[in-house]
């Protein structure tokens, strides 16, 4: 590679950043209705042997970790168009 090639870091695997993409969706799917049902105190959450009476703060915590959820996400996205971009220089490379 010559000096004047902008080097790109590879954090993750291709496969890896798909899976952890994959997962994170999941887990800010099932976390956003839980958040909104706890915080509409559609269920009611036992902890230890009493219910937790603020939901709000529960629901906020949801809905919370969904965020990190969907930022782990774009960061997984972000990691796989940068993988393709690697494996699309280092195949023009190969060619030569």
């Amino acid at each position: 590679m010559s000096l004047a090639q902008p080097q790109r870091m590879k954090f993750i695997s291709h496969f890896n950043a798909i899976a952890l993409g994959c997962i994170s969706v999941a887990g800010a799917v099932m976390l956003l209705p839980l958040g909104a049902a706890i915080h509409a105190e559609n269920i009611q959450i036992i902890g230890g042997k009493e219910p937790i009476e603020n939901t709000e703060t529960v629901g906020a915590y949801c809905f919370l970790a969904s965020l990190v959820y969907v930022g782990v996400a774009a960061f997984s996205y972000w990691q796989i168009q940068i993988n393709r971009q690697i494996e699309a220089l280092e195949s023009s490379f190969s060619t030569i």
